[in-house]
């Protein structure tokens, strides 16, 4: 029995933790385990334990398992204050460990507050250009020019920056506090110019499917 996906749901707003944790059987009957969460400080501190959950998984069943807890005081995520957790899920069978994940994650909420977004209930002016939208060679560099101008949003579009991929990169910029704006090869602009691609309703469709995954 292992976990094939982890999402982590903060709420800033509720002062909750949720998570859904997709578990995956190979075995050929039920399973009884036990999933036990605990947010760890990526830069070191109290951990937050979560209350263990037992469920019970069918033979070859692929079940998503949800929790949610209150969390009253976290440390959280901020452009100028970058805190983040790891989330470790381990799934237990007769009190053994039988699989682990580590899921990163800030604890953040973000809203729309008429004209502009609002992380964690505060309204937040974002800034982006293209200088280094392709990170160059060098993305401390980048970052750096960035701070320099203000900026403190990028579009993130393609699947690397200097020598990091995609996820190293994103990772890079949720440590350094730079609110990423992820696009695809295929977005609203490009429909418009590919040959009228925007008026083929099944390639949406499809897209539609590709960007719910992707935000998960």
């Amino acid at each position: 029995i292992y976990t094939s996906d982890v999402f982590v749901k903060p709420s800033v707003k509720r002062k909750e933790l949720g998570v859904e944790a997709t578990l995956c059987s190979p075995q050929a009957g039920p399973s009884v385990v036990q999933v036990q969460c605990t947010a760890e400080p990526v830069a070191g501190g109290a951990s937050k334990a979560l209350a263990a959950h037992e469920v019970t998984v069918g033979a070859g069943e692929e079940r998503v398992a949800t929790f949610t807890e209150p969390w009253a005081d976290p440390k959280l995520w901020w452009p100028d204050e970058p805190s983040l957790y790891d989330l470790v899920t381990r799934v237990l069978v007769e009190g053994n460990v039988v699989d682990e994940q580590r899921t990163r994650f800030g604890f953040r909420e973000w809203d729309w507050t008429g004209t502009r977004f609002a992380c964690n209930g505060v309204p937040l002016q974002l800034w982006a250009d293209t200088t280094g939208l392709g990170g160059g060679t060098d993305p401390e560099a980048t970052l750096a020019t960035w701070r320099k101008h203000g900026q403190n949003l990028w579009r993130f579009w393609g699947t690397h920056f200097g020598g990091l991929d995609k996820q190293q990169a994103l990772d890079l910029m949720d440590e350094r506090g730079i609110v990423v704006r992820r696009s695809g090869i295929f977005d609203g602009q490009g429909a418009n110019y590919l040959h009228g691609l925007a008026n083929n309703k099944e390639l949406f469709d499809n897209w539609i499917v590709q960007v719910q995954g992707w935000i998960k």
